[in-house]
């Protein structure tokens, strides 16, 4: 049930999340509810204002929004004030990798800006990060990139157990692509063929054993798969792989 009164409500810094306040009604706006402690008659009676709200709503906003600023709080003091990935600084953002894992990162790693040529070798430097959220991000983001020194510091990385669980359960897709053995295969796992495999209109055979790297699911397709074999992109069926 939902009470009216005069109470007293959680006070909230605007400047710690550099956000401009608006007074309305004795109410900071950008909090809808919650007392700010910029307002001129917050400061004038001690630092607490007692006002009509809706208990419930007033409490729940304040605590979640306590719960932010402690989280970005966090995530800027263990990236030092950087982009996780290339250590970039300015127009830093919290960009989530899983529900529990987030890491910081610039306008290029965000993918909200075109990265120039040779920008993602950033990666072969964080892959060495002594954060869990930050090694699962940066072995997601490798997984992503096809070029061969992504695939090979992708393979020399010691990712945090528990991440790399969540990332990988992150990625899983609808479609679930096993191998010849039964064993689920995830975006960017290593398969080995199985057996020859030509391949049509490209005139060579992709032989037994041949290692191929840095695989993508085909959604709409558990059967089917796509890797690099000699410098070509081709699709693979499940059946004649097994993951390495």
């Amino acid at each position: 049930m939902r009470q009216r009164g005069v109470v007293s409500a959680k006070s909230i810094d605007c400047s710690r999340i550099g956000k401009q306040w608006v007074e309305k009604d004795n109410v900071c706006t950008t909090h809808m509810g919650s007392v700010c402690v910029n307002s001129k008659e917050n400061n004038a009676i001690g630092g607490l204002l007692l006002f009509s709200f809706s208990v419930k709503r007033a409490t729940t906003v304040a605590d979640r929004l306590m719960e932010n600023i402690m989280r970005w709080d966090e995530l800027m003091a263990r990236a030092e004030a950087r982009c996780e990935f290339c250590a970039a600084q300015g127009d830093l953002k919290s960009q989530d990798i899983t529900p529990e894992d987030q890491v910081l990162l610039c306008p290029l790693c965000r993918g909200d800006a075109q990265a120039p040529v040779g920008h993602w070798h950033c990666l072969e430097g964080a892959a060495w990060s002594a954060h869990p959220a930050v090694q699962a991000a940066v072995w997601r983001k490798l997984g992503e990139i096809e070029d061969g020194w992504a695939a090979d510091t992708r393979d020399m990385m010691q990712v945090d157990a528990a991440a790399l669980a969540r990332v990988q359960q992150a990625d899983q897709p609808d479609v679930v692509h096993r191998d010849s053995l039964g064993m689920v295969l995830a975006h960017g796992d290593t398969v080995v063929l199985v057996k020859d495999l030509p391949v049509k209109g490209a005139g060579f055979t992709a032989k037994r054993g041949t290692a191929v790297r840095n695989i993508s699911l085909v959604s709409d397709n558990a059967g089917h798969i796509e890797g690099r074999v000699e410098g070509q992109r081709i699709v693979i069926l499940t059946e004649f792989v097994k993951r390495k």
